[in-house]
């Protein structure tokens, strides 16, 4: 099992959505489960958050994933 972080939309009601950033795990490259909160940007240390906001910024580079289908 591997994980990246990926942009998660939420459906809030029928008009109204917004997008979040979340853990997501995957199985053989399928994603099969992600964190039930979006993220906490920050680190133990300043070389941890940037390492941390380097990841996040590949996530923009991925499909939105939506929220219900987990």
């Amino acid at each position: 099992m591997s994980w990246n972080y990926r942009v998660v939309e939420h459906q809030y009601d029928d008009e109204e959505s917004g997008y979040r950033i979340h853990e997501v795990y995957y199985d053989k490259d399928v994603p099969v489960a992600i964190t039930e909160a979006g993220i906490d940007l920050s680190g133990y240390s300043l070389d941890d958050l940037k390492s941390s906001f380097e990841l996040i910024k590949l996530a923009f580079d991925k499909p939105v994933l939506k929220y219900e289908d987990f």
